[in-house]
């Protein structure tokens, strides 16, 4: 065999010695999910979703980008209803020059499975710190706190911080500071 060919076959034994078994899960592609690399820092999500509208592409029901340390990175992830959706954003917007950059847009890979894994025991874990925080108190400690009726008995101060005595408001009735901090709001 030439040394080139013996070369190439130590390589590729090589390859499959060092076989990742969760390199089959990493080249799972999502069909109804892309992501979108290079995007110019400087363009807005909106104007992302108004060039896909002026161009008459599908527009994603789920579209976030995403930062890192609260820092835009250029990229995107975007969801949709369809494979064939999925398909023609990718052909239309793959390559496209935007501020000149051109964008690269590909199906999202599945997770490795290990890695899928690792979220959900992190999950897990954040759910049983909650149910701990959340357990119900012992004899001892239910028996050491006030009751409604010993609270009933003891007489509050007339300067309650309640919002409703501090205004003279009647329960049930908005405030004019209220009505315009919700109109703020919205």
């Amino acid at each position: 065999m030439p040394q080139q060919f013996a070369n190439m076959e130590q390589s590729r034994v090589g390859q499959q010695m060092r076989h990742d078994p969760y390199s089959e899960a990493e080249d799972e592609l999502i069909p109804t999910a892309i992501v979108i690399k290079n995007i110019p820092f400087a363009v807005k999500k909106e104007s992302l979703v108004q060039l896909m509208t002026d161009m008459n592409l599908p527009l994603p029901y789920a579209f976030n980008y995403h930062f890192d340390n609260g820092v835009f990175r250029g990229l995107a992830f975007a969801n949709f209803t369809s494979a064939e959706e999925t398909a023609a954003v990718i052909a239309n917007l793959n390559h496209l020059e935007l501020q000149g950059r051109k964008l690269r847009v590909e199906y999202k890979k599945m997770l490795p499975a290990h890695e899928r894994e690792r979220i959900e025991q992190d999950k897990r874990w954040r759910r049983g710190q909650l149910e701990e925080q959340h357990r119900t108190m012992t004899t001892a400690q239910l028996q050491n706190q006030p009751s409604v009726s010993s609270l009933a008995s003891h007489q509050l101060p007339g300067s309650s911080p309640s919002p409703v005595s501090q205004h003279g408001a009647k329960p049930g009735k908005m405030s004019a500071t209220c009505r315009r901090t919700l109109a703020n709001m919205v």
